[in-house]
């Protein structure tokens, strides 16, 4: 019954959208009322013992309700408050949503052994509410306009912004009026809604909106405020469960009461980020408590303290916003339509995360409610939304609706960057794939037992085809163009995971091997278009950071391959799973970005590059700054330049100086301690459990890459900090041989590697990729990455496929049962890693808030 309440509101929602253009915004208000009292109804006359049927019919009515009522209040607000109170007002709908939890929590507190009670006590809400709608509010003046009277309109305005009716109005407000008779002029009846939302400040909001609804449903938020009483007692709360539930309701109440001021101060994308930010850490910090505790702990205060917290910080920010923006985001002429689907979507998403919760507890080793799993990952969900806040959600405060539709006309940059680089997810769950796969491979008592020999080719052998990749990609990216390129650079992705999944038992060697070179050919082709595209597309100012972004996708898709080899112990599932990410990748980048127009020009389509100018730097060709015209006019003229390939020096320095690069960075260890990780987590006894070592790992480094992109331009760009803690690593080796000393100091060659990873996340890994879209002329652009990156990952395939012969030449062992490393790998790798230091030193250019002519001339 906890989750058929959201199911149901799916079906109020989608009833909701029709029902408020139709009939107002006024009547709908009073119309909810009518299956709240019905549901309440039911609820209450279940006779005694209750039946299942008309429990769940009641809750079915109830949540049917609830659907409808959930949009209704918020467009009310957003249309009849004024641009300063609107962003405080629009909450308060929610706010009243906590206090109706509170009540409740109150009444099963103080009634706990009758819950047919409560449902007649809660039959009194709904008709009171009706009929002060009645008495007390007036239609809105959009809607009576939309529907041509005009009369009623301005009566309604007059009467919120407290204007007598013949009066003469303020000129504020006067203006304020006449810009809603503008509006509605452009209102669209229900039928003409459905091609409205591809317009941009429709579907970009809806977009938005809607993973802003993901974030928030599988936060947690719904789980806790559902299973309360059930979490408090799982956690062994040292007070009453009803009681503490009901002060979960109250901090709940405080919460949004308090966070409906903050808006009108801070706006909603700080509010956001800071509740966001206070969910991940109280989730995580429960998961932890949950996992640690053996019932001994004298810290049973703990776990109610972090559930409040959580509660607090969601209703601070996420869980009042979410629904706040219903009020503010969408044109009205699409209001309900979209509305509708979006309270749908977050319906379904909050069923899916109430029903799924006792199931998903066991599936990550939980024990019922005592496992610690789930609210970890409430709180890793948390933490991704805070950081698409920052990234994605537009600030609406003291903005009217039409400036709010504006910003979302224009077109998104980071949107364009953020979806060219996802197609790099596949590249990285390719790269991490070979580390939570071996150790299962090549198990003496699994199914398919891999000898060293046969694991280092699967570990190297995409790394193989790669290099065929990487020359095939230059000819497609002039051929086919940058955004075709991006799509059909993904069936090798799709065609190697399905081949991985299939294989049968036990898999042959050959077969394993088929499968890699197909995700390795996709890796090479993957590894150029995105950077080039965000290259060509973003500004001078811009770009140093956004070039990173297709480093930091291979980062989460070796950070999500962890995950997933942690939660699931079969490689041929997760390569199931990792099928569907390049199909998601494609769609993406066939909807939301346009063609290069340096690529345009270059084929000789002058007008498509104008205009696709135009739409990503949101500015007309005539209108054009004269410097933006000059780096428009530089790019092209080259085009038109007949060149001789690689005898320029503003073509074979950069092609020097990167494969250089690429060749300290590849053999650094980097593509090693990827490939490998496991494997050297087991031979170093981390502290750790090897594969929430190897987890912990991709954390780190994706964290510290995100953070990489917004300081690399001030800082040396040098290996220096991967040196010292590689070469720390062979010291370790060498001096800790003692068995019960090396145990007690089993934290220190993690901490080394996190180390290593840390400094290899802010110089080396992402730096040469990023520098491909920077450094050669655009002319040979294709040409140039190609041979780039085919010598790239050639230097990979070798470090890898090497990387077993160097541990037995240096002093080790690798057998079918563990690669065992000494001292001397890390010195080989720290070493190279020191000579590169020198290197950067001497030649690395810096390209920091250069043009792309600025560069190529400093060659």
């Amino acid at each position: 019954t906890a989750s058929i309440l959201s199911v149901s509101q799916i079906f109020g929602c989608l009833l909701c959208g029709p029902v408020l253009d139709a009939f107002g915004r006024k009547r709908t208000l009073i119309f909810t009322s009518l299956p709240f009292v019905v549901g309440w109804a039911v609820l209450c006359a279940t006779p005694q013992p209750a039946q299942l049927g008309l429990l769940l019919l009641g809750r079915v009515i109830t949540g049917v309700a609830c659907g409808i009522a959930s949009i209704p209040a918020t467009v009310y607000v957003g249309e009849m408050a004024s641009d300063r109170l609107r962003g405080m007002l629009v909450t308060w709908p929610s706010v009243f949503m906590s206090a109706g939890i509170l009540l409740v929590y109150l009444l099963g507190w103080g009634l706990r052994d009758d819950w047919r009670l409560v449902s007649g006590i809660a039959i009194a809400f709904p008709l009171v509410a009706s009929v002060l709608v009645t008495l007390y509010l007036k239609e809105t003046p959009s809607w009576l306009l939309s529907r041509g009277r005009g009369d009623e309109a301005e009566e309604s305005f007059r009467w919120i912004r407290e204007v007598g009716s013949r009066g003469e109005m303020p000129e504020d407000i006067r203006q304020e009026f006449q810009d809603l008779l503008e509006a509605a002029k452009k209102k669209a009846d229900i039928h003409d809604e459905i091609p409205q939302i591809s317009t941009p400040d429709v579907w970009k909001p809806l977009v938005i909106h809607n993973f802003y609804f993901f974030f928030m449903q599988f936060g947690g938020i719904q789980v806790v405020s559902s299973y309360a009483v059930d979490i408090m007692e799982s956690a062994g709360v040292s007070m009453d469960p009803y009681g503490a539930a009901a002060l979960l309701g109250g901090v709940q109440l405080a919460g949004g009461v308090g966070a409906s001021f903050a808006f009108s101060l801070c706006g909603r994308r700080v509010v956001s980020m800071v509740s966001g930010l206070g969910m991940a850490v109280t989730m995580v910090g429960l998961g932890i408590y949950l996992e640690v505790d053996d019932g001994s702990s004298e810290l049973s205060w703990l776990p109610l303290v972090l559930i409040l917290g959580y509660i607090a910080f969601a209703n601070v920010g996420f869980n009042l916003i979410a629904w706040g923006l219903l009020g503010e985001l969408y044109p009205t002429k699409v209001a309900g339509l979209a509305g509708g689907v979006t309270t749908c979507l977050a319906n379904l998403m909050g069923f899916a995360a109430i029903k799924l919760y006792p199931a998903f507890q066991d599936f990550l080793r939980g024990d019922s409610g005592t496992s610690g799993g789930a609210f970890s990952f409430f709180g890793a969900v948390a933490g991704a939304g805070t950081l698409f806040v920052f990234l994605f959600l537009p600030e609406t405060l003291k903005k009217s609706l039409e400036q709010i539709g504006e910003e979302f006309r224009q077109p998104c940059g980071i949107l364009v960057s953020f979806v060219s680089s996802a197609t790099l997810l596949s590249a990285g769950m390719n790269l991490g794939f070979s580390a939570v796969a071996l150790p299962h491979m090549q198990d003496p008592a699994g199914t398919d037992r891999l000898t060293v020999e046969e694991g280092s080719w699967f570990a190297s052998t995409g790394f193989i085809s790669t290099l065929a990749g990487c020359l095939t990609c230059g000819p497609l990216l002039d051929k086919l163009g940058r955004k075709r390129t991006l799509l059909v650079i993904n069936t090798p992705f799709v065609l190697g995971w399905l081949l991985m999944w299939t294989a049968p038992k036990p898999a042959p060697a050959a077969f394993l091997y088929f499968a890699r070179l197909l995700n390795g050919l996709g890796a090479g082709m993957v590894s150029i278009p995105a950077t080039i595209y965000i290259a060509e597309m973003a500004t001078s100012h811009t770009r140093c950071l956004l070039v990173t972004w297709p480093s930091l996708a291979v980062s989460v898709g070796i950070l999500a391959m962890y995950a997933l080899g942690l939660v699931i112990q079969d490689w041929r599932t997760i390569a199931a799973i990792s099928a569907s990410v390049p199909v998601i990748t494609a769609l993406s980048n066939l909807v939301f970005i346009r063609e290069s127009p340096i690529w345009l020009l270059a084929q000789g389509r002058d007008e498509e590059a104008e205009t696709s100018f135009e739409w990503i730097r949101h500015v007309k060709y005539k209108a054009m700054s004269k410097e933006l015209r000059a780096e428009f006019q530089t790019r092209k003229n080259v085009f038109r330049v007949v060149f001789s390939a690689l005898r320029r020096s503003d073509v074979w320095k950069p092609l020097v100086i990167l494969n250089s690069y690429f060749f300290f960075m590849q053999f650094s260890g980097i593509p090693v301690l990827i490939a490998y990780a496991v494997n050297i987590m087991i031979s170093e006894g981390v502290a750790l459990e090897p594969y929430l070592a190897t987890l912990l790992l991709g954390v780190v480094k994706f964290v510290f890459e995100i953070a990489a992109g917004f300081v690399q331009n001030r800082q040396v760009r040098s290996g220096l900090g991967m040196a010292v803690c590689m070469l720390g690593l062979g010291v370790y080796n060498q001096v800790i041989v003692d068995p019960d000393m090396r145990h007690r100091l089993d934290w220190v060659p993690l901490l080394l590697m996190l180390g290593y990873v840390v400094s290899a996340a802010m110089g080396f890994l992402l730096i040469p990729w990023a520098m491909l879209g920077e450094v050669f002329p655009a002319t040979v652009t294709g040409l140039a990455c190609g041979i780039t990156t085919c010598a790239g990952n050639f230097f990979g395939f070798a470090s890898i496929k090497l990387f077993p012969t160097f541990v037995v030449l240096l002093g080790g062992s690798a057998n079918s049962q563990a690669i065992n490393c000494t001292e001397g790998v890390f010195y080989l790798h720290g070493g190279i890693t020191a000579v590169a230091v020198l290197f950067i030193y001497l030649y690395l250019p810096e390209t920091f808030r250069k043009t792309l002519k600025e560069i190529s001339d400093g060659f």
